[in-house]
């Protein structure tokens, strides 16, 4: 392994530990009485990631729904907020749905992971930065801050 795919390596293994604590046990998707949900409206590659996996699930088995609705919109804010609009959100989305994903990620990971970038990068190199990876934004803030700014662009 070279220099630079050791680098990647480490700082992959070093997102991969920055997990937020899993979230309880998933709420039902339907709730018996009416919910307030609020946050931005979940564009349709967004909410498919809260269809139940197992699909054996209407023959009685438990399905893994990977969060609420108000955490995916949660994380959806955080993810518009880092990329400025929509369409570039989406395209994250599309290059990495596991930034989505609740029991992967969080709002505060996210902005926290833009806020390192930021104060390492600036702002134009930061913005090209999570464009070509979007999963550097699952990265635990305080690592990414302490990972050097090489092995962050080569990832």
């Amino acid at each position: 392994i070279t220099g630079s795919a050791t680098d990647a390596m480490l700082l992959l293994l070093a997102c991969s530990r920055a997990r937020p604590p899993l979230a309880p046990a998933a709420s039902p998707l339907r709730a018996s009485a009416p919910q307030m949900v609020f946050g931005p409206k979940l564009p349709p590659e967004v909410a498919v990631v809260l269809r139940p996996a197992y699909e054996g699930a209407a023959r009685g088995g438990e399905p893994f729904v990977v969060g609420t609705e108000a955490e995916l919109r949660a994380i959806w804010s955080a993810m518009l907020k880092v990329y400025g609009n929509e369409a570039d959100a989406r395209l994250a989305v599309a290059r990495n749905q596991q930034v989505i994903l609740p029991y992967i990620n969080s709002p505060a990971v996210i902005t926290g992971a833009h806020r390192a970038l930021l104060q390492k990068f600036g702002a134009e190199d930061a913005a090209k930065i999570i464009r070509q990876n979007p999963g550097i934004l699952a990265c635990d803030p305080a690592a990414l801050a302490a990972t050097p700014s090489r092995d962050i662009e080569s990832a």
